[in-house]
């Protein structure tokens, strides 16, 4: 099912416009409308410093505009009619540069959308549309995008096709673009042939195409009946080749002992949604994955043994965790580090309490586990 960014620009009740400060009125009252929900969406920077970055004649901004109808004359009770206008309102835009001249990659200067269009697949349609414009607009000539993203943003700039691992040369990049704080610089590297306002209906497509092909080979529909001696009361050994369909399936002695020798441990289920638990929190965001050492330099000389809610989830699918002890112990890792790294009036020494009472609330939820919280 398309988002409901998708269907309403199918229906014409949003549209993307790609803007300049090219000196015109039009293109002013525009970009001073994405300057707007840029100023609401990133308080901490001044009006001034937005204003700057956005006119910036050198900057491109591709801005999303939502149109609705305003009545302009009422109708009297019962009357039918009335006209109305159709009034456009920026609601969401990326201010970006094109960097040429042999560097040929795109700086990402702002990522906005109104705060009351978030969850709609707002974000995720407007950097579709911005892949695609950059793509059509230089001939697949630049096709790498950096951007720092907030640590907030981290994980919607991964869902987008970005990464923390940079492989394109600083010496392109460094000095260039603007360095933010409490920020990471990621980058994107963009696909050729696809269109990326397409993709998601691209995808499944392909997924519907291969759940069919699985159902087409199924047989899940013929039944095969017991062994006829267990009706008589005969229980005994029995070769399971023996059995329609065992053979059939392809299965075999050795994958059995297999799925034995791999198969989850006692406590996988738990602890998975114990992990889980624990990156719902709104407060876990510090501490999803290990800490960067371009953000952190000094990091690992002041941390001896460094954890995060990632390497945990690795080792749970690895198998490394036997007990509830042992993962806990994880935890406790983590704010520990936290703690012991960070002063307690900053907001990373808050968020590893938040951590705590949150580690806290499942165990006491599991009562079988009582004895951890001695």
């Amino acid at each position: 099912m398309d988002s409901k960014a998708v269907m309403e620009e199918k229906n014409g009740l949003i549209e993307f416009q790609t803007v300049k400060n090219d000196g015109s009125e039009k293109s002013f009252i525009t970009l001073t409308g994405f300057q707007e929900v840029v100023r609401e969406a990133l308080s901490s920077m001044s009006p001034e410093y937005v204003a700057k970055s956005v006119l910036d004649p050198t900057h491109t901004s591709l801005v999303m505009i939502k149109k609705t109808e305003t009545p302009i004359n009422k109708t009297s009770k019962g009357e039918i009619g009335g006209i109305s206008q159709q009034v456009e309102k920026v609601i969401g835009g990326i201010c970006y540069r094109v960097w040429g001249e042999k560097r040929n990659f795109v700086e990402m200067v702002y990522l906005v959308v109104a705060t009351e269009y978030h969850g709609g697949g707002y974000g995720s349609h407007l950097v579709n549309h911005f892949k695609d414009e950059i793509k059509s607009s230089y001939a697949e000539r630049v096709m790498e995008v950096l951007a720092y993203a907030d640590l907030t943003a981290i994980g919607f700039f991964k869902k987008q096709g970005f990464t923390r691992e940079i492989t394109l040369n600083k010496s392109i990049w460094g000095g260039v673009i603007k360095d933010y704080v409490q920020s990471s610089l990621m980058q994107c590297t963009l696909l050729p042939r696809i269109r990326y306002v397409e993709a998601a209906r691209m995808i499944r497509k392909q997924k519907e195409t291969v759940l069919a092909k699985i159902a087409a080979a199924q047989r899940n529909e013929v039944v095969h009946h017991p062994p006829a001696q267990w009706a008589r009361g005969l229980i005994g050994p029995i070769d399971p080749y023996s059995i329609p369909g065992i053979r059939e399936s392809g299965w075999s002695p050795a994958m059995d002992a297999s799925a034995r020798e791999n198969g989850p441990r006692p406590h996988s289920t738990s602890l998975r949604d114990f992990l889980s638990h624990l990156r719902r929190g709104k407060q876990a965001w510090p501490f999803l994955e290990p800490v960067h050492e371009d953000t952190v330099p000094d990091y690992y000389a002041t941390i001896a043994h460094p954890m995060d809610l990632q390497t945990m989830g690795q080792k749970l699918e690895e198998g490394l965790y036997d007990t509830p002890k042992s993962f806990v112990e994880d935890v406790k890792l983590i704010i520990k580090n936290c703690r012991e790294y960070n002063k307690p009036e900053t907001i990373y020494y808050r968020r590893a309490n938040a951590l705590e009472r949150s580690m806290l609330a499942f165990i006491k939820g599991m009562p079988e586990w009582s004895d951890l919280l001695e």
